[in-house]
């Protein structure tokens, strides 16, 4: 099953769907609780953080976004449940607890990154016109009347291209696991 029909099922409260999404996720999720717990706690509890993940993810099931990757949401949950874990049980030095928060940084930087070089990517991929309206605007903080003048449309013809390319760049950060 691919994600939207995992996602489906979830919403349907269909358990099947739950563990297919425990059968294909499940390693990669224990990883990254391991990751952060694995030194501090027994295994039990990172079996239990990794458990308490999908229980999480079978309650809050209607919240999420159908057509998007579950991926990045097992990731972000998995992240902060084990954290969330190290604070309750006080398994973290102050000067770790900033590292986190480095780590946060430096993760929604590397995101960013990855943002934006996807919507370079999909910038690429319109033609020569639209490209230039949608830098002229947004990048060059041109009005629209200067826009429609220099090509020669309408106002509400480059406003309409302006608001195909946003929905279009939106569709291509979510299609990537991105929340626009």
């Amino acid at each position: 099953m691919d994600d939207a029909e995992l996602i489906r099922g979830l919403k349907e409260g269909r358990q099947k769907a739950l563990v297919s999404v425990m059968d294909s996720y499940g390693g990669y999720v224990y990883t990254i609780v391991n990751n952060i717990l694995g030194d501090r706690m027994q295994k039990e509890d990172v079996e239990e953080t990794v458990s308490d993940v999908f229980y999480r993810l079978w309650r809050n099931c209607k919240k999420i976004e159908e057509g998007r990757p579950l991926k990045p949401y097992l990731v972000s949950m998995a992240r902060n449940m084990a954290r969330n874990k190290l604070r309750e049980h006080r398994l973290f030095s102050p000067l770790e607890e900033e590292e986190m928060v480095q780590e946060d940084i430096l993760a929604g930087r590397l995101e960013q990154k990855e943002q934006i070089h996807i919507i370079e990517e999909a910038l690429r991929k319109l033609p020569q016109q639209q490209r230039e309206i949608f830098i002229r605007y947004y990048y060059n903080y041109e009005k629209v009347a200067d826009i429609a003048e220099r090509y020669g449309v309408s106002q509400s013809k480059v406003k309409m291209s302006l608001y195909r390319i946003r929905k279009r760049l939106k569709k291509e950060l979510e299609g990537n696991g991105y929340e626009a």
